[in-house]
């Protein structure tokens, strides 16, 4: 009579505790406050709002009208900064499939796309609600107007473009910057040119 000999192979890795994965999944996924401030692009809210600037100094009159300046910059800029959130939100697609872009905050799922939304909204909700009724029902108009045909545009390219670096085989071809210095820098330097031997 045979006898079958069963050989139960343990792990001798121990398996994370549930509080401990719930803890790195948290870690993960926790968003920080710069998180939040990339999702407005500064960068281009700074120009942004320094344009608006420039355009309400050169149609002033000799009297500045300090506060009414001084909403207009800030509604400008939270506009801007919401108008910003919803090109993260349209173009997470992208983002999460382009090298340079996938650590965003949208991508990385450190901020859901419908947080995302909800914050540029309440943005541009708070600059239309100081340009309209503290500067004029037109720089609000406007201001509206712009972040509308910018939201219009994303979607309407959102579904047509196919840009060429998101494909994983164009990622693939990227370069390896890191490589490419180390190899220029294993490149041994050419030996100086002697004159001939007098």
């Amino acid at each position: 009579m045979n006898q079958t000999t069963t050989t139960v192979v343990t792990s001798t890795v121990p398996p994370a505790s549930p509080k401990a994965a719930a803890q790195d999944n948290d870690l993960m996924h926790r968003a920080s406050f710069s998180d939040w401030l990339m999702l407005t692009k500064p960068e281009i809210t700074f120009l942004v709002t320094i344009s608006a600037l420039a355009g309400f100094l050169l149609g002033s009159s000799d009297v500045m009208n300090w506060p009414v300046l001084a909403y207009t910059l800030i509604g400008v800029a939270l506009s801007s900064a919401g108008g910003a959130v919803m090109n993260h939100v349209i173009e997470r697609r992208f983002d999460a499939d382009m090298r340079r872009t996938a650590d965003r905050p949208i991508p990385t799922g450190r901020i859901s796309a419908t947080s995302a939304t909800w914050y540029g909204l309440a943005l541009i909700g708070a600059g239309l609600g100081i340009l309209c009724p503290l500067t004029n029902p037109l720089t609000g108009v406007l201001a509206a107007l712009t972040v509308l045909a910018l939201v219009v545009v994303l979607l309407w390219t959102d579904g047509s473009r196919q840009p060429e670096e998101v494909r994983p085989e164009a990622i693939a071809a990227e370069p390896d910057l890191t490589t490419v210095e180390d190899e220029l820098l294993a490149v041994e330097p050419l030996a100086p040119e002697t004159g001939p031997e007098s």
